[in-house]
Order: C-alpha cells, then structure tokens, then sequence
C-alpha cells in the first residue's frame, strides 16, 4: 500500500509502508462499568467527541470483510463492552467462521488463491451473563480467537469503584481457562488499585492464567491525572514485585502446579528514559508508537481514527486507504515520529520512544511539559 506521507521535514513525498498489522473495531459506545480510567474519546469531560448511529451487526460483518480483504490480519473486537452490543453474537459468529481469499502463487500465467481466517481479539470485561461455558467452550474450538479479559480488583473494589460483578468475571475467566482459550488478563495500573495489583496476578496465576497485560492509566478519556495517575516511584516499586514474584514462581511453581510459563508484558507504551527491559527480567515494554500505520481503529458509527486513544477522525470506513492516505493521518503520523515534548529535549533515546502514549501529549503545547505523567516531573 502506498501512503502519501508527510516526511521529517514536512513535505510531501511518496513513502511505501506496510499494509496495517492490525485494526481495532469499537463495537459500541455503551460500558455496564465505571471505571474512573476509562480511556474512551467519547467519555472526554469535554463531551466534545461526535456520537452518531451505533453500526448494525450487518454493517460491522460489511466492514469486517473490507479490512480482511485489504490484508489485514488482526482484528481486535472492542467499544466500550463489545459484548453490550445487541448483534454481538451475529458478528461473533460470522467472525468465527468466515473465510477470505489471498493469493500465495503468482506467475505470469496464473494467480493461485486460497482460503484463510480472521484472527481476532476479544478484549472485555468478562462481566456479562453472555459467557457461557457452552459459548466459551465454542470460541475455544474455532482456534482463531485470542481471549482477554480486564481485571481491576476484588470484590469490594468492583463494588465501591467499577459497579461491576468481581465473581461473574472470575467465573469467565475460570470458564475460559478450563475450555483451553489460554486467556490474557488484562491489569489496569492506578493509584487506587496499585496494591491489589500482586495479589490479581497471583490470584489469576493460581486459576491458571498464564498470559497478563499490564495496562498504566493513561491521563485522557474520564481520567483526571492527579487523582488516577501513579506516580513513577510507586509504578517502579509494583513492576519490581511483580518482576520477583514472576521468577519465583517460575523458579518453584504455583501453588495449584498451573505455572510453567508466565507472559507478562505493558500494554501501554512507556518512556524508555524511565522504563526498560534491561531492569526487568520477566517484564516486557514497549516504547515507539505506530498507531496509523501498522493499526487503527474504527469507532461505533464507522469513523476511522489513528488509534483507540486518539481523538482525531481521519476518515470514514466506507474507504478505509483513503482515510489511512488522508491529511490528518500523515500530520499524526509526522508528529509522533518527528516531534517530542519539550521534557524529551537532549534525550538519547528519541529515536526509539514515542515520548509514551503520543496520544496523551499530542494536543498539549509542547513548550509546556504536561503530559505524559511518566515524565512530569511532578510526578517523580
């Protein structure tokens, strides 16, 4: 696929980049919790981000085959709770059993094809009578579903904090352990929650969960900063634990005898500058954001953006090259990758990190340090 991109200089040139590895499809606006991180563009205070008509499950199966057939071959099922959707089934099933044509032979007298599967995610938060073994037991068969689900706290948390059911997702996640889904769970990291976080971990080990995502809060969505954000001490301190109790118990094993291998990786982009894989042993991080290129999302009326976390509309499904190909894409793209906050300034890393989540800094004035809480100093 060829973008016309906006280069380090800002001008225009033509530049071949991969097709997107990825896509995230934002099922619906609507959440049954409250989790007062909440990273949706659309729960800004501001109220600012447009709300239009929730897409059929007729018209996500319609964009589905659009994203596949362009090469794509990772969906992500999102929203809000994707399960809260009222066509979820329809397009879990369609998901489950559809079936696109690429070509793998090409000569000047032929073009071979054949058939292969959408691979996708599904990231919720396992709080919804919808997950029935027999449901769980079936998504597990199909062998092209990746399963993860979110877990914040205990039960008390859930019901002072998230007004969610801390039983009934514990119960989805046993369920999804016990049919084979080999699920992630997904740990969201924030000043309320940060020490029950080792004891999640522990407890999700002992069920059988071998694959976790470690999510830091974000200062965007609902969030206040100073309120929900941990300060880089408290985060290096849980990392640091989370890192011994990894090695321990792939040392000696779980106390059920579940654990032979533990994942455990950020999902959010953190500054190099403050956090590396060479002070974790069993802890994996990621730096550089290329959201717009290799990925991005598609929101619940069918409004393309660079990413989940970016406010920025780019385009519309009904063509999805040219909003990748459009104006706005290339400016993001161009900042991320060319442009740093002024707390970056002389940093030796620049040409490996986004700064952390580009999308928590790229609409404040980058004379002033604001954003990226990592990096605040005050937050230190």
């Amino acid at each position: 696929m060829e973008l016309k991109g906006i280069m380090g200089n800002g001008t225009e040139k033509h530049s071949i980049i991969p097709i997107p590895r990825a896509c995230t499809l934002e099922l619906t606006y609507d959440c049954n919790h409250t989790c007062p991180f909440c990273s949706n563009r659309w729960k800004n205070d501001g109220g600012h981000y447009p709300r239009s008509r929730l897409l059929s499950g007729k018209e996500w199966i319609g964009i589905i085959k659009k994203v596949a057939e362009i090469g794509i071959e990772n969906i992500f099922i999102s929203g809000g709770e994707p399960t809260l959707h009222q066509d979820f089934l329809q397009i879990i099933d369609f998901l489950l059993n559809y079936q696109y044509k690429i070509p793998y032979y090409i000569s000047d007298e032929e073009i071979k094809f054949k058939s292969k599967s959408v691979k996708f995610t599904l990231l919720t938060n396992g709080d919804n009578p919808i997950f029935t073994h027999k449901l769980l037991e079936r998504l597990s068969k199909s062998g092209n579903i990746d399963l993860s689900i979110t877990l914040v706290g205990n039960r008390e948390f859930y019901l002072k904090e998230i007004n969610g059911d801390f039983e009934k997702i514990i119960q989805t996640i046993h369920n999804a352990v016990d049919v084979g889904l080999n699920p992630s769970v997904s740990i969201p990291i924030y000043k309320s929650n940060v020490h029950l976080v080792k004891d999640l971990l522990v407890e999700s080990i002992e069920i059988g969960v071998k694959r976790f995502l470690l999510m830091r809060a974000i200062p965007f969505g609902t969030m206040n900063k100073e309120k929900i954000v941990t300060n880089v001490s408290d985060l290096r301190k849980l990392l640091r634990k989370i890192d011994e109790l990894a090695s321990r118990i792939l040392k000696t094993g779980s106390k059920s005898g579940q654990a032979s291998q533990i994942e455990i990786a950020m999902g959010t982009l953190m500054p190099k500058c403050k956090f590396d894989n060479s002070d974790y042993e069993y802890i994996d991080f990621y730096s550089m954001c290329n959201c717009g290129i290799l990925s991005f999302c598609i929101d619940p009326s069918a409004r393309i953006r660079p990413c989940s976390c970016s406010e920025i509309i780019i385009g519309h499904s009904d063509n999805i090259i040219e909003a990748l190909n459009s104006k706005k894409n290339n400016e993001f793209i161009h900042k991320i990758h060319n442009i740093h906050p002024s707390y970056c300034n002389g940093c030796l890393f620049l040409d490996e990190c986004s700064a952390g989540c580009p999308a928590g800094w790229y609409y404040s004035d980058l004379q002033n340090s604001f954003l990226d809480v990592s990096l605040d100093k005050n937050f230190q």
